[in-house]
This record gives C-alpha cells, sequence and structure tokens, in this order.
C-alpha cells in the first residue's frame, strides 16, 4: 500500500516540537453506545492537537445521538501518519467491524488532519465508506491549491503526475474523484472564514454545490468548529444524501 504523507512540513511550520506518539494496535476508539442502536455510524478523526476525547468534550457525540445516529471517536494522532498506518487500523479496527454489526452507512468526520485522514483512507479504500464531512481539512502545501485554482479549479484540473511520487496532488486528485463520482456528491465540507486553511478549502468549496459547503466567523479552533457541525447536522446531513442517492 503505497500511500503519502505531506505532514512534517505542518509540524515544522506550526513551531512544535518533534515529539510523536506511539500508534498502538489496535488503534484506540471512543464510542457512545456499546451497541449498534441505529444504520448510520459517524466515525470522527481528530486534528493534530486533539484527542479521541475531545469529541465527547466538546458535545459532538451529543449533537449527533440527538439526530438518532451512532458515533464513535478513535485516537488518530500524529503517530499513525507518520508510520503510515492509519488507513489500515481505520479499517481494520474500526470500518471493517462497523460493517459486520450491520450498519448500512458509514460517514468519516475529520477535523484538520483528521480531515487528511478521512481523505487518505478513501484513497486506499474508496467503496468502504459512504462519504465524508471535511472540517477545516489540511491539504498539503498552498501551493497546489493555488495551481488547481489558477487552472480553472478542482472539476477542471486536469494537470498530469506521478502519482507514485506526488503524494500532494494525489490527495486533491481524490478529492475531485470524490465529488465527481455521485450525485449529489457524498462530500460535505466546513471551515472558519479566518482558518488558516481557508484559501486552500475555498477550492475544495467551489467544486461542490452550495448546500455542501459550511462556513463561520472563525479560525482553526473548536469555537468554530462546534456550531459548524451543528449547522451541518441541523441541515439533515447524512440523511438528505442517502435519501436523495435511492430517489
Amino acid at each position: 500500500m503505497r500511500v503519502g504523507y505531506i505532514l512534517l512540513s505542518l509540524l515544522m511550520s506550526s513551531g512544535c516540537s518533534l515529539f510523536v506518539p506511539k500508534a498502538t494496535v489496535p488503534i484506540s476508539v471512543d464510542s457512545a453506545q456499546q451497541d449498534r442502536e441505529s444504520d448510520t455510524l459517524i466515525v470522527m478523526l481528530p486534528g493534530r492537537r486533539s484527542g479521541e476525547g475531545d469529541f465527547r468534550q466538546q458535545g459532538f457525540f451529543d449533537l449527533v445521538r440527538d439526530k438518532g445516529m451512532d458515533v464513535l471517536s478513535v485516537d488518530g494522532h500524529f503517530g499513525y501518519y507518520m508510520n503510515r498506518s492509519i488507513t489500515k487500523r481505520l479499517h481494520e479496527d474500526v470500518i471493517k467491524p462497523a460493517r459486520e454489526q450491520g450498519y448500512t452507512q458509514i460517514w468519516l468526520m475529520g477535523i484538520s488532519l483528521g480531515g487528511f485522514g478521512a481523505i487518505l483512507y478513501a484513497e486506499d479504500y474508496p467503496e468502504c465508506v459512504d462519504g465524508m464531512f471535511l472540517l477545516a481539512p489540511f491539504t498539503g502545501d498552498e501551493k497546489i491549491s493555488e495551481e488547481i485554482r489558477n487552472d480553472g479549479g478542482l472539476l477542471a484540473w486536469n494537470r498530469e503526475f506521478d502519482s507514485g511520487k506526488d503524494y500532494e496532488r494525489r490527495t486533491w486528485r481524490r478529492l475531485q474523484i470524490e465529488i465527481s463520482r455521485q450525485d449529489p456528491p457524498h462530500v460535505v465540507l466546513a471551515y472558519g472564514i479566518s482558518d488558516r486553511f481557508a484559501d486552500a478549502n475555498a477550492v475544495i468549496a467551489e467544486a461542490l454545490p452550495d448546500s455542501h459547503v459550511f462556513t463561520v466567523e472563525g479560525g482553526h479552533n473548536w469555537d468554530a468548529w462546534k456550531p459548524l457541525w451543528q449547522n451541518i447536522l441541523d441541515a439533515g446531513f447524512p440523511q438528505r444524501i442517502s435519501s436523495s442517492s435511492m430517489d
């Protein structure tokens, strides 16, 4: 499995020490329920500075449960990205067992680095989840998003590249595929307009229907992410996409 990780630049540019926690097997999971209570499961992937317990503490679990869906979060910390095991652990320890439990709808929700992880999972296991919620996703070097914008946007972007080496463009290509392959797309984007990834996120937003894009005043923090998540759920996602696909 060849998966690219463009993450050292993110770590170094933030001025953080190069401490990488150990990636354990299986990956740690925080679940809102012991047994399946719904046909729909939301799997949450944290950002680089967060852990799986933060979703519970910030009220994200309660928001999902109030809509009648099941939810869990994984401790998808930086160590899993650095040793290139995040997608395998997510598949073997979370997604595959969830399917075996009977879930018919499984959506990934990733914040920042977790959004990047969701895209990586879609690249490695494209048929194994039903959609993605990307909250302020990290997508690599901003030069790539500028290139895509200058080429006419994500849906028009058609440059050739070495997919075995150019992992950043490969990630954007996966986004392009995921947005294009279904109508309506099974991708929902949300970000604060002052977020440090807002310019890159806006390139994704331009490729999506307006109904699939949510913004608020705010930056790269929980003060923006919680109302964004509330707005997504209040708009009827993911059920509105599931019902549209069956029409």
